[in-house]
Parts: structure tokens; C-alpha cells; sequence
């Protein structure tokens, strides 16, 4: 409330005036219609709650979503109404790199477990533990380091 503003003062200083009689009581009928006809004390329908979610979904901008949905049925009924082509049918074409590359992939990796069957133990021989390798004798990489017999002299 801005006390400086003279149309604030004014108004401020003007009597309220009582609304008519016949007013006061409509308004109240109307409320009350309003107020029964709601129910509130009823509880929501599964239609209710469905109708609110999509109110709330679709409300913030109505005329975009009849847009897009209008956009949505043009498109299908395009779709539906045009004849099938010969085109459509998948024809036998050179294979493309990534088709090449996937059969290499397939390739190498049949020859990888051909590989692994052929190294791995035969059930019918008996597996034997393999001797850890022995280790080298410890050797030192530098000498020590001897006295010069003419360093102890000085």
C-alpha cells in the first residue's frame, strides 16, 4: 500500500457502501445452487480422475495439442492411403561396410573358441598342476662400494 499515492488516499477516506438487498440475496442462491450441485463430499470416478489428468496434461496450451494431433491423423491416413510400392520389398544389395564388419566380427570370434576347445584340458587326461617356474638366484646390481686404500691415507 503506497501512502503517497493520492488516488490510495481518496480512496481510503470514501464510506464503503452496503451492496442492495436483492443483491446480497442472490448472490447467496447462486452459491448455494453451486455449492449442492458440486458435491464434494462424493467420491472421484475413475472417469473423473482420468478427465483431470488429461485436463492437466493437455491445458497449459490446448490449440498446440489439437495441432499435433491433427498432424498425427493427416500423417496416418497418408500412410494408409498410399499403395504399397515394389520398392518397399528388401532386395538383395551389395552387403555394406557395417554388414561386412559384423561377418568379420562373427568370423573371428567362431576361430577364437575354435581356439579355446582346442587349448583347453581333454576331460580323459588327468590334469596335473603345473610347478611354478623357478626363480633366479638374488643378484645385485651394484657392487659395494670398497674403500680406495688411498682415500683412508689422506
Amino acid at each position: 500500500m503506497n501512502l503517497q499515492d493520492p488516488i490510495e488516499t481518496r480512496l481510503r477516506r470514501l464510506p464503503l457502501q452496503t451492496p442492495a438487498p436483492e443483491w446480497r440475496a442472490a448472490i447467496l442462491d447462486a452459491a448455494r445452487a453451486a455449492a449442492s450441485s458440486e458435491s464434494p463430499h462424493q467420491a472421484p470416478t475413475i472417469h473423473g480422475l482420468w478427465r483431470n489428468w488429461l485436463q492437466a496434461i493437455l491445458w497449459p496450451s490446448p490449440r498446440a495439442w489439437a495441432i499435433l494431433a491433427g498432424c498425427w491423423l493427416a500423417a496416418l491416413t497418408l500412410q494408409w492411403s498410399l499403395p504399397a510400392s515394389d520398392s518397399s520389398l528388401p532386395t538383395a544389395s551389395p552387403p555394406t561396410e557395417l554388414a561386412q564388419r559384423w561377418q568379420a566380427w562373427q568370423e573371428r570370434k567362431r576361430y577364437m573358441a575354435e581356439l579355446l576347445r582346442e587349448l583347453a584340458p581333454r576331460s580323459d587326461e588327468p590334469s596335473q598342476p603345473v610347478p611354478a617356474p623357478a626363480l633366479p638366484p638374488r643378484q645385485t646390481l651394484v657392487e659395494p662400494l670398497q674403500p680406495d686404500e688411498s682415500s683412508i691415507a689422506a
